[in-house]
């Protein structure tokens, strides 16, 4: 009886031991391995990071599962990183400590204490199966070999073969090297750079202002407006903005992002573009130095209007819009003497009917008051301008051309009258001598 008890106890205490391993084989060998560890870098011993992959061919989910430690006796494990998320086919998934300062891919937070001389990793699901493990240095309960352990300033990575694919023989001491980190980067896959504006079309230059009106000034408020026409944001970086008569003016941009379907300007007063007067233009060039695009050249800019691309076509606003939809409003053309405004301001005043004093006036220009309808209300037509001279003008014009006809012909006229009175003379001693011989 003494027997059967002691080994009663002896077999309990076994099952206590052996407890935490009941699980160990994995229960889906190669979905998601353990493919990479650290245990502490040269300089800094909580440097820790555990390193996870999948290889199962589609997505896993893996929230829930956890990231477990044991000593290298393996008496109890404890949670270092509960996971979240997704993990895709061939991507990574890093826990790492606070105090790890290297690159990892879709890095999660990780409790330090890895023990550099030896001890147990378990990767566990959502329902307690040991995914994968992962023994090192004097590790009791590897995957049949413990893996070498890393001195400071190495890590452990999983093995490749030919294919491409990570090694899994369930041997931790077949599947793992150490790699020198002074030589070597940790296994930790690193994001690909992004390509910027893969696919996109480039910003357009949208509207000028080369001469602001009072009370802005061409030191601060001249503009250039660029738009994105993409549904997607759009990088400047390496694009350069060029203005002046000959691209004199140079703005180059580094980290400017214009949003998806948006406007932005860059004024005089914030860069160092500068617009002309006359007959100025702008063009944008992107990252290798090529001509995206290019405005059309103006002659010389109206004051207060701005350059802008309305309908395809280059054309002068009243309505300046600065990171905004450009608005075309054109100027009135003028129809008197008076400014467009002002006209405009009068056809839509009451008609008022034209006074005797401005009858010259209506007949050398066309008036609009000729259509507009008589105040009186009894006659549609308007007075008619006489075409006679005035008499007392007639009288004076025709004295002074008698005067300088008497003053022409003064020597001819004094002849005339000299004759005149020869004429009487000698008609007078005619008759006088008639007269005597007819006496005799």
């Amino acid at each position: 009886m003494h027997k059967l008890r002691a080994l009663i106890i002896l077999i309990e205490i076994l099952l206590w031991v052996l407890a935490p391993f009941w699980s160990v084989k994995v229960y889906a060998s190669g979905m998601v391995l353990i493919t990479g560890l650290q245990t502490g870098s040269s300089s800094n011993a909580s440097s820790e990071y555990v390193e996870i992959t999948n290889q199962s061919g589609g997505e896993v989910v893996v929230d829930s599962w956890r990231i477990r430690y044991a000593s290298s006796t393996g008496i109890s494990y404890t949670t270092k990183a509960t996971l979240t998320g997704i993990i895709a086919d061939g991507e990574s998934m890093t826990f790492a400590t606070s105090a790890y300062v290297g690159v990892a891919q879709n890095r999660q937070i990780m409790v330090e204490g890895l023990a550099q001389v030896g001890g147990h990793i378990q990767l566990v699901d959502n329902l307690n199966n040991v995914v994968d493990l992962l023994g090192w240095g004097t590790a009791i309960h590897p995957e049949v070999s413990s893996a070498k352990a890393p001195s400071a300033g190495q890590v452990l990575n999983r093995k490749i073969d030919s294919s491409g694919q990570f090694v899994d023989t369930d041997n931790n001491f077949l599947d793992f090297n150490l790699v020198d980190l002074t030589t070597t980067p940790p296994a930790v896959d690193q994001p690909p750079e992004p390509i910027l504006n893969a696919g996109l079309t480039p910003p357009v230059i949208s509207e000028m202002l080369p001469n602001p009106a009072s009370p802005q000034t061409d030191e601060k408020d001249e503009f250039v407006e660029l738009y994105n026409p993409n549904s997607i944001p759009f990088s400047l970086a390496g694009y350069k903005l060029q203005t002046g008569r000959s691209f004199s003016y140079n703005l180059n941009f580094t980290d400017q992002v214009i949003p998806a379907l948006s406007y932005v300007n860059f004024t005089s007063g914030a860069s160092p573009l500068t617009l002309s007067n006359t007959d100025g233009l702008a063009r944008l060039l992107d990252s290798s130095g090529l001509v995206v695009d290019q405005t059309d050249a103006y002659g010389l800019a109206p004051e207060g209007q701005s350059w802008a691309l309305i309908e395809g076509f280059w054309m002068w606003t009243l309505s300046p819009t600065p990171a905004m939809a450009n608005s075309l409003t054109l100027p009135l053309p003028p129809t008197t003497k008076e400014p467009a405004v002002r006209a405009a301001t009068i056809k839509q005043a009451a008609p008022i009917k034209p006074k005797t004093s401005n009858v010259k006036a209506a007949s050398a220009t066309k008036s609009t008051s000729t259509n507009q309808p008589s105040t009186s209300g009894s006659s549609s037509s308007s007075p008619k301008p006489s075409s006679r001279l005035h008499p007392a003008i007639l009288a004076g014009v025709g004295g002074l051309a008698l005067i300088y006809g008497v003053y022409e012909y003064r020597h001819d006229i004094k002849n005339a009258l000299y004759r005149f009175k020869r004429y009487r003379i000698a008609g007078k001693e005619n008759r006088q001598s008639s007269e005597g011989g007819r006496g005799d």
